[in-house]
């Protein structure tokens, strides 16, 4: 219990002190040996997403033989000479021919994907980044995770049952396997969420997704939680220009609806000069959001406490979609009015969403509580809001439609 109150309290210091440094076949084949799965177009089961933090067990299975890309008997970790070639274009759509760093990921490799829809059946794509999976002393996952860490799989697949129902609704989903940053483990202190390999393979990955399926053809959603979000949104902001090279850059940033970067401080307002802005309003597109939810009375601990840096930035707040630090209440949006919440409100101070219960506890166990970081109701930031993202998702495609199309 110590350990897991440490890597929640360390999680949070972690996300927060982030610099934003530069840097399927239709066949399913049962196979508890791999957790990738390839989806084809009638993959429509949507169980609903849990409430809680602890991520809950799944069945994994992965592509039949008969898939193209599943062919590759490879196991590597770093991408292959092919695949940074430039590929044949059979769909009309832009082709990516930048290279990417032999060190990263090889994403050929469907092994090194948790779900990669290869037969889309509807006209916008969601990529998703996860969160913190594993806590690790093993030499092979420091400073970032090793990328065949059976315990990162088991965990990330798990998280996308969670979420299955929100991004599904709307979106074919691609969620790669990524070396994420392991700050728990013996000598696993420096490693980057927005550099170093956890970008390079966000990077990578997300490229492979845009050569090979969507090729300039469809809008996208970006969706992370927590330390999956920083990569998202260091992408949104400053790299969508270059994946791909300049043609498929302009491209990039038309077919960019929204990134959601969930379970994060703000990192900062986004400087007027750059080509993505934050979101200010439900329907609005080409545009970041990010929310981070504590209790109100959390608004008593210090910065450091609650793990957030002391700078100020704009603060989603699903109920209403809209940056105000005025308080809404949950039945401002009818979507929400089975939640165990009464209302939130932004709280651009820290960059964080301050939520209320609908019934005080006779003692806080917010920051004043035990020892380390505080997380607030981290974990929760997608289970809270769901039926509201959802129809806020639908909000965003419609409003690109009517721009694009």
């Amino acid at each position: 219990m110590k350990k897991a109150l440490f890597f929640l309290a360390f999680l949070s210091f972690l996300i927060a002190s982030c610099s934003s440094d530069e840097q399927g076949g239709n066949g399913y084949e049962k196979d508890d040996s791999s957790s990738s799965v390839l989806i084809s177009s009638s993959d429509d089961a949507m169980p609903s997403s849990s409430s809680s933090a602890t991520l809950n067990s799944s069945s994994s299975v992965k592509p039949s033989s008969s898939s193209r890309a599943a062919s590759s008997s490879s196991s590597s970790a770093t991408q292959s000479n092919s695949s940074s070639s430039k590929q044949s274009d059979t769909n009309g759509g832009l082709v990516c021919a930048t290279p990417v760093p032999a060190t990263a990921t090889d994403y050929s490799n469907m092994k090194n994907w948790s779900i990669y829809t290869e037969s889309p059946s509807k006209d916008v794509d969601i990529f998703l980044l996860y969160p913190t999976s594993i806590m690790s002393d093993k030499a092979e996952d420091c400073p970032y995770a090793n990328i065949n860490n059976p315990d990162m799989r088991s965990a990330v697949d798990r998280w996308y049952s969670q979420i299955k129902k929100v991004v599904t609704a709307h979106a074919n989903p691609y969620l790669p396997y990524y070396r994420q940053a392991n700050m728990f483990g013996t000598g696993c202190s420096g490693a980057s969420m927005t550099g170093g390999a956890a970008m390079e393979d966000a990077i990578a990955s997300f490229k492979y997704y845009l050569e090979h399926i969507n090729k300039g053809q469809r809008p996208f959603m970006l969706l992370g939680f927590s330390q999956g979000s920083q990569p998202l949104w260091e992408m949104a902001e400053n790299r969508l220009d270059t994946i791909c090279g300049k043609e498929f850059g302009a491209k990039n940033r038309e077919n960019h609806i929204v990134t959601y970067a969930t379970g994060i401080p703000t990192r900062s307002a986004i400087a007027a000069s750059k080509p993505v802005k934050f979101s200010t309003s439900y329907n609005d597109i080409n545009v970041i959001t990010a929310w981070n939810p504590y209790w109100e009375s959390d608004t008593a601990c210090a910065s450091s406490k609650l793990g957030v840096r002391a700078i100020s930035g704009p603060v989603t707040n699903p109920i209403t979609w809209t940056i105000d630090q005025n308080y809404h209440e949950m039945t401002e949006n009818p979507l929400l009015n089975k939640n165990t919440i009464q209302g939130a409100r932004s709280y651009e101070k820290l960059g964080i969403l301050l939520v209320k219960r609908k019934t005080e506890p006779a003692t806080d166990p917010g920051c004043g509580a035990g020892s380390g970081i505080y997380m607030g109701e981290h974990g929760k930031d997608i289970s809270l809001f769901e039926a509201s993202i959802i129809q806020n998702m639908k909000d965003r495609i419609e409003a690109w439609n009517a721009k694009y199309r």
